[in-house]
């Protein structure tokens, strides 16, 4: 539908323009190492003003129903994942900044293929030719 699409379309085009401004704070600077900390400094600072905004959004304007929340259970997971993302983030903006936008941001990338080939191959979450 035209709606996956643009949600696609928007995705990459969010998520391939992430680290731009890393790029060029560190042209500007030199390239060093504290020009991954400081971009991720103010990174966390724009996720700490746009969640919450989109949380009211989505509580005010709910698309479905909202499926029920248990914030006991998924509090430690969640934490850690997000500490775990976070240390890769790090290191993402170590990559883009030493080997370039175009080899070191893509490098990071292959997470997802890695992923998705443990989950075919290791898990079984997907069988079958044609389901792969």
């Amino acid at each position: 539908s035209l709606a996956g699409w643009a949600g696609a379309a928007g995705c990459g085009l969010l998520n391939g323009s992430l680290m731009v401004p890393l790029h060029y704070y560190s042209a500007e600077v030199g390239g060093d190492e504290q020009s991954a900390i400081a971009y991720l400094a103010s990174f966390a600072f724009g996720i700490c003003a746009v969640t919450p905004l989109s949380f009211v959004l989505i509580l005010r304007w709910p698309v479905r129903k909202a499926p029920p929340l248990y914030l006991r259970e998924a509090a430690l997971p969640g934490l850690v994942t997000g500490v775990f993302w976070a240390m890769g983030n790090l290191q993402a903006c170590y990559a883009t900044i030493y080997l370039g936008q175009a080899i070191g941001y893509p490098l990071t990338q292959t997470a997802i293929v890695i992923a998705g080939l443990w989950s075919v191959f290791f898990f079984r979450e997907v069988t079958g030719a044609k389901a792969i």
